[in-house]
């Protein structure tokens, strides 16, 4: 159980309800849990069994939703209707129930390693150069449309620019969980080759896309605690995305990740302004600058509340650092374009250099 889970999405008087805690760690089996003033002794799955599913349903607390839920399918308990305990309290509207029993079974989720497998990824663009786009406020319509002929990688709300330029992305990312709840049917229709989103982020529609490519994305947030870096963190870089992402802080170290493995030798980052509004650092202290966060003022429609955030800059630069050694050892240059940046990881260029005056056409293989 993570007491976090709870302080941060709370049902009122939910604590009149629990009947029981349960976790599968043993060494916490028979503890006391604090919750709301209430101490609640934690169970072993198996008292689950003792349930009746007419009365009693199942809120999971932690990310690993679908494993747990495939547990207790093999404890043959399943019959308990599950739901995911943040996903619940934030998006009711969602069919939790029908998303772990009917969609996950769809062959785009369950066969999700082969399809991805079918996309023929690995050095598919060697020799080549990509622009990963951010969507900080220095983004410019003008500068989209020089990439028009390169390969690009975008990520969450870009699509609000799309009644103001004929460029579309290559390759799209959403890995923010309240922006893809908010925008799944709008990802789902968007006119782009190839949309990614991870494998735990699926439940935030309640429905698994066939034409959105699945990726497993393990997650490193347990490598901090308590706003503190862990004494010798180190930052996971897959070497091959078709078995795993490693997931930081920023949706573009997953695009970094896949960028490498598809063979680029050229890496821009063009809209990383790497401020924000709210930020955390390293001590926990919480900052809040005079500065805009996206390069549209509706970017945050529907999910503002949301947007007080604290972002810690601190993690996406060391993210950055990490990928920056791997691909120099690699031989692959990273550059970034930004108008206005603050993210002094990479080294910079002008867009003009990179993209000229009257656009740029994709390098010739090498």
């Amino acid at each position: 159980m993570q007491e976090s889970e709870y302080e941060r999405y709370p049902l009122n008087k939910l604590e009149e309800h629990i009947e029981y805690m349960v976790d599968n760690d043993q060494k916490k089996i028979g503890a006391l849990y604090n919750f709301a003033g209430h101490q609640f002794p934690i169970y072993s799955p198996d008292v689950l069994k003792k349930v009746n599913p007419q009365t009693h349903i199942l809120m999971i607390t932690c990310m690993n939703y679908v494993q747990i839920y495939s547990q207790l399918k093999m404890m043959n308990i399943s019959e308990i209707d599950c739901y995911f305990y943040s996903a619940i309290c934030n998006h009711p509207y969602v069919n939790l129930q029908n998303f772990l029993e009917v969609e996950i079974e769809k062959p785009a989720y369950r066969e999700w390693k082969e399809k991805l497998k079918q996309q023929k990824l690995k050095n598919c663009y060697e020799g080549k150069r990509c622009f990963i786009i951010g969507n900080g406020p220095s983004v410019r319509v003008q500068d989209l449309e020089r990439m028009k002929d390169d390969v690009t990688f975008c990520v969450n709300r870009i699509y609000q620019l799309f009644n103001q330029t004929s460029w579309r992305p290559t390759h799209y990312f959403c890995i923010d969980y309240h922006a893809y709840v908010a925008d799944a049917e709008i990802i789902e229709q968007l006119d782009i080759p190839y949309k990614f989103i991870p494998l735990e982020r699926a439940i935030g529609s309640g429905r698994v896309y066939e034409d959105i490519i699945y990726y497993n994305r393990k997650t490193m947030a347990s490598t901090v605690k308590n706003h503190q870096v862990v004494e010798n963190l180190e930052i996971d870089f897959s070497e091959n995305v078709e078995e795993v992402v490693y997931g930081a802080t920023t949706v573009l170290y997953d695009i970094l990740q896949f960028a490498v493995y598809m063979g680029f030798k050229e890496i821009y980052l063009y809209g990383v302004d790497f401020q924000h509004e709210v930020e955390r650092s390293l001590d926990g202290t919480i900052s809040e600058k005079a500065v805009k966060d996206h390069f549209s003022d509706n970017y945050l429609s529907g999910i503002e509340r949301f947007s007080k955030v604290a972002i810690p800059m601190y993690l996406h630069k060391i993210c950055f650092e990490k990928a920056k050694i791997l691909c120099e050892k690699k031989g692959i240059c990273i550059k970034n374009i930004t108008r206005k940046t603050m993210l002094d990881v990479f080294e910079c260029a002008s867009v003009e250099d990179v993209l000229g005056k009257d656009g740029c056409k994709m390098v010739p293989d090498i």
